[in-house]
C-alpha cells in the first residue's frame, strides 16, 4: 500500500487474484518465477489442472508487461522464458530455489525402512509428485528393460505424492506396472515423512529421472548431497541443475538408460566418481 512495501509474488500456476494484486499494488514488486508445467501434459488427464497451467502459460505475459522491480528465476531455463516474452534481462536474476540439505543431512532416516530394503538387491529411486509431466510412466518402462535384461531381483522405490485428481494418471502407472509383471519390483510409496524419505536416500544405489519438464528439481539436489549417481533424460532444468555430475542423455531410449544404470551399478569407480562429483556440486 506504500512505496517502502515489498511484494514477492511466487508464480507457477495461473491465478487471476495474485495478476490483479501485483497490478494494483502501489509499491516494490518481485515475481519469483517456478516455471509453470505445460497444460498438454494433462490432456485427456484431467481438464482442471490443464486449464490452470494454460492460465498461468497466458499469464507470464502479464506479468511480464507490468515492469516489475525484479524477477527470479530458479534457473537459466525459467529466465530464458521470462527474457523471451519481454522481460528485461537486466533486471531478471537466477536464484536457485530453498531446499533442506543441511537439515535433511542430520536426520538419520526411518530404520525400519532401511533394514527391509537393504537385503543386497540394487535399489533404483525417484522422488518428486506422481504426475504427468515426471514422466513416471517413461520411467517404470525403463526400468522394465533394465529388470528383464540385466537384474529381475532390482527394485524400483517411486516416492511421491499420489493425486486422486490424476487418477486416469496413476491408474496407466498401475496398469504399466502390471503388464511389466513388476510387481514385485515396483514400490509406489506415496507422501512420506522427511525421516521415511532419508530413508529412502539412505538405501538406493541409483537415482533416476525421467522428467520431461522441470524448472529445477530439488530431489536432484538431495540426491547429489547424498552421493547418488544420477541417470536422467535431458529435458528442461534437469541438465542446468546437475551438470557434469550424472549420466544425462538427449535420447529418448529406455534401452540407454537401463544401460547407464548397469555400468553404474557394476563398475564401482564410476559410481565412486559420479558421488563424488554430485556431492562437490
Amino acid at each position: 500500500r506504500s512505496p517502502s512495501d515489498l511484494i514477492i509474488y511466487h508464480f507457477s500456476i495461473g491465478w487471476d487474484k495474485g495478476l490483479s494484486l501485483l497490478r494494483k499494488a502501489n509499491c516494490k514488486k518481485v515475481v519469483k518465477y517456478h516455471n509453470v508445467t505445460p497444460p498438454s501434459f494433462f490432456d485427456g488427464i484431467n481438464t482442471d489442472y490443464g486449464a490452470v497451467c494454460r492460465a498461468g502459460r497466458e499469464q507470464i505475459h502479464d506479468i511480464a508487461k507490468l515492469a516489475c522491480d525484479l524477477y527470479l528465476a530458479d534457473s537459466r531455463y525459467n529466465g530464458g522464458e521470462l527474457i523471451a516474452v519481454g522481460v528485461d534481462h537486466r533486471i531478471c536474476r537466477i536464484v536457485p530455489p530453498f531446499h533442506r540439505i543441511d537439515s535433511f543431512s542430520e536426520l538419520k532416516g526411518d530404520d525400519v525402512l532401511v533394514r527391509k530394503y537393504k537385503d543386497g538387491s540394487t535399489n533404483i529411486l525417484s522422488v518428486g509428485r506422481i504426475t504427468p509431466n515426471k514422466r513416471q510412466d517413461r520411467l517404470i518402462k525403463t526400468f522394465a528393460e533394465y529388470v528383464h535384461t540385466y537384474d529381475p531381483r532390482a527394485r524400483l522405490l517411486v516416492v511421491g505424492k499420489l493425486d486422486a485428481r490424476l487418477e486416469r494418471y496413476n491408474s496407466l502407472l498401475r496398469t504399466l506396472v502390471q503388464t511389466y509383471n513388476l510387481s514385485d519390483n515396483v514400490i509406489m510409496t506415496g507422501g512420506v515423512s522427511e525421516e521415511e524419505l532419508k530413508a529412502y536416500y539412505r538405501v538406493s544405489n541409483l537415482f533416476m529421472m525421467a522428467s520431461e519438464h522441470e524448472g529445477f528439481c530439488v530431489p536432484l539436489v538431495e540426491a547429489m548431497s547424498m552421493k547418488i549417481p544420477i541417470v536422467a533424460y535431458a529435458s528442461s532444468a534437469v541438465t542446468e541443475t546437475i551438470g557434469d555430475a550424472g549420466l544425462v542423455w538427449k535420447e529418448d531410449s529406455s534401452q540407454l538408460l537401463a544401460e547407464s544404470i548397469r555400468a553404474i551399478v557394476t563398475d564401482v569407480r564410476l559410481h565412486t566418481q559420479l558421488g563424488e562429483l554430485g556431492y562437490g556440486r
